[in-house]
This record gives structure tokens, C-alpha cells and sequence, in this order.
């Protein structure tokens, strides 16, 4: 199953003017029959209105800074079955501008360890 959505403002009074996203779960054979290998991605617009209020703000108090323009994110996952009723999931996610702030990039690590008792 893949899920995705889409979505555009057609006003500039709103805080974004486009998003999109999709998520694909994959499941194959790896290492167990259990085992499910994820996918995901989405991409954010920030609208002119915001990115203009940010340049304002820069211009009249001074303070560095960028104005928002869009975010990238791309995720990756892998669930499996240690034993029956235990799977651990790592999760690598990579976020570019994030918060719509250029120069910001992040990268996100983390696991998580399931028991179903």
C-alpha cells in the first residue's frame, strides 16, 4: 500500500502553498517473514506572504536570519522480528530546511524496541 497526499493554497493568506507527502511501506523477504523496510517523503512550500514577512522582519530589525521558503524531509525505516513478540525498528530521517530555515539541515537517528506480550 502506498499512501500520498497532496495539497495547494491558491491564497497567499496561507501559510504554506504547497505540500505533498508519500508514504511506502515495502515488505519482503529479508531477514525474517516479519520484517517491513518504510519509506517516506515530503516536500513543504511556505507561501510568499510568510517569506515576505521574514525579509520584513530581517530588514527592519536588523537581526541575520533567512526567510522560510521550504522543507525536505526524507525517512527511512526497517522493522524486525528479533524473536516472536520483540522487533526493533531503527529510523534514519534527513530534514533540509528545516522550519523553512536554509543552512539548518538536520539528521535524525533513532530505534525503537517493540514487545508484545
Amino acid at each position: 500500500m502506498i499512501s500520498a497526499r497532496a495539497s495547494v493554497a491558491l491564497s497567499q493568506d496561507e501559510w504554506l502553498n504547497a505540500l505533498s507527502d508519500q508514504i511506502t511501506p515495502l515488505r519482503f523477504k529479508m531477514v525474517t517473514p516479519a520484517s517491513r523496510f518504510g519509506a517516506g517523503f515530503i516536500y513543504t512550500q511556505f507561501s510568499d506572504s510568510v517569506s515576505g514577512f521574514d525579509q520584513d522582519k530581517i530588514a527592519y530589525t536588523g537581526v541575520p536570519g533567512s526567510a522560510r521558503d521550504r522543507e525536505i524531509s526524507v525517512e527511512f525505516t526497517y522493522v524486525a522480528q528479533v524473536i516472536s513478540g520483540w522487533s526493533v525498528q531503527p529510523d534514519v530521517q534527513y530534514i533540509s530546511h528545516p522550519n523553512g530555515q536554509a543552512g539548518r539541515d538536520a539528521k535524525v537517528e533513532g530505534i525503537r524496541s517493540t514487545w508484545n506480550y
